[in-house]
């Protein structure tokens, strides 16, 4: 069972997000703070609009009493704004990073994968949560909580698969005949993938067919 405690808790271990916030209020907010800076420099001062020039450098510090070599390797990148942006992340990624908090470092195999699948994940999932498919957001949180509660062993990718598709691969046609007219067809194909794949639903379809009336109340109560 697949609660929402647990899709919460996965989500908050790696992503935060700042909650609820009105537009509205935000912009009066900036307006009231920012709105009256000068649009343009005072005093004939002109503000460049050169871009960065990037300098390489050679730095080395030699001590002979350690065992390793450390290596620092840094190269001209893009902005936020930058077409590049994405792929040079997942570059960083791929190359491997270091830190003083990391013992030895990323740049062994698991690791590495390791920081490329997180990152992607976070990519994707900060592009969208952006505003892309806001229709479908939701829905998107859903996936990334079944995955990462699919890699983390917690729940059964056959389980997950009922669940998302249920009897959408049946044929109405070819598939056992349903017992009353008004059972939608749907609901019966999602009963007999139910009954067919679930062990504690084994008879759900033979109970549906004994027993018509306490089924069609059920349906009137959803309808």
């Amino acid at each position: 069972m697949v609660h929402h405690a647990h899709l919460r808790a996965a989500l908050l271990r790696k992503y935060l997000t700042l909650g609820a916030i009105d537009h509205a209020q935000l912009v009066q907010l900036a307006d009231g703070a920012f709105g009256n800076l000068p649009e343009a420099p005072q005093g004939g001062l002109v503000v460049p609009n050169d871009p960065a020039t990037f300098v390489g450098s050679d730095v080395r510090v030699r001590m002979d009493d350690m065992p390793l070599a450390h290596i620092a390797l840094s190269v001209e990148s893009g902005s936020w704004l930058s077409e590049h942006a994405f792929p040079l992340m997942v570059m960083q990624q791929l190359l491997g990073t270091w830190d003083r908090t990391g013992g030895a470092g990323a740049n062994q195999a698991s690791k590495r994968v390791g920081n490329i699948v997180e990152t992607l994940t976070y990519l994707v999932y900060r592009y969208i949560n952006r505003g892309l498919y806001e229709r479908d957001k939701l829905t998107f949180l859903l996936g990334v909580g079944l995955k990462i509660l699919l890699t983390a062993g917690r729940l059964d990718a056959s389980a997950v698969t009922l669940f998302l598709k249920g009897g959408a691969a049946l044929d109405i046609l070819s598939s056992r005949k349903k017992p009353f007219a008004w059972l939608a067809d749907g609901a019966w194909l999602n009963a007999l993938q139910l009954s067919s794949d679930s062990p504690a639903f084994k008879t759900l379809a033979d109970d549906i067919q004994r027993n018509e009336e306490i089924g069609r109340a059920s349906c009137r109560e959803r309808v």
